[in-house]
């Protein structure tokens, strides 16, 4: 697994050439490459050596420089979830999801066995090529299970309400029906989904209109 560490105010060379002997040196460390110009340090490790490699960084890098600040370089978590159609394997399961839980980038993986899903929270740099790599976990274990991505629910249509003469019938009655009603009489909402009054309105300024189209 990679990892950047911020080492702010590292500007001796000397110093920067041992901190990366002695973290490559860690166990469970496979590669330590310190810029001094970006003032990082990378480390490539095992997944076994994440949970106290923070905490040793900092102590082999004070050691050396008492006055840098050692801080971790964080990218967002995603959450992507999969679909396993056909999975049914506890046993396969307890395996795909102890796979997936190893790969580089991934916090957590948790497979669903009654839903048929697996949902992992991975950096956004590796989750966007994910679903290839499941899949080939997947098959290692069930070949016949169809993988694919669980697309986001699509959600309703924004519609803002925020001054530019908005009636407010939208938050009373409901965008839909507002939107009939305008549709009835070809005048109201635009493409955009806001009340334009150089539109003329009509939803929005005229009562009759109102009581003509039953909102």
């Amino acid at each position: 697994m990679k990892r950047v560490f911020i080492l702010k105010g590292l500007d001796c060379p000397n110093c920067s050439a041992k901190i990366e002997k002695e973290v490559g040196a860690l166990p469970g460390v496979e590669s330590s490459v310190v810029n001094l110009m970006q003032q990082t340090l990378t480390v490539q490790s095992e997944k076994s050596a994440d949970a106290t490699l923070a905490e040793q960084v900092e102590m082999i890098v004070h050691s050396h420089e008492p006055d840098v600040e050692v801080s971790e370089k964080t990218e967002p978590a995603v959450t992507k979830v999969y679909l396993l159609k056909g999975l049914d394997c506890p046993n396969c399961s307890a395996k795909i999801e102890k796979e997936v839980g190893e790969l580089d980038g991934v916090t957590s993986s948790t497979v669903n066995l009654m839903n048929q899903t697996l949902t992992v929270q991975a950096g956004t740099s590796v989750a966007a090529s994910l679903l290839d790599t499941v899949t080939t976990i997947v098959h290692s274990h069930e070949p016949d299970v169809e993988v694919s991505e669980k697309q986001p629910e699509a959600t309703a249509e924004a519609h803002d309400t925020s001054g530019r003469g908005c009636c407010g019938l939208c938050n009373r009655y409901g965008i839909d029906r507002v939107r009939k009603a305008a549709d009835s009489s070809r005048t109201g909402i635009s493409d955009r989904g806001v009340c334009d009054p150089w539109l003329g309105c009509r939803v929005a300024s005229s009562e009759k209109h109102h009581q003509r189209t039953g909102i």
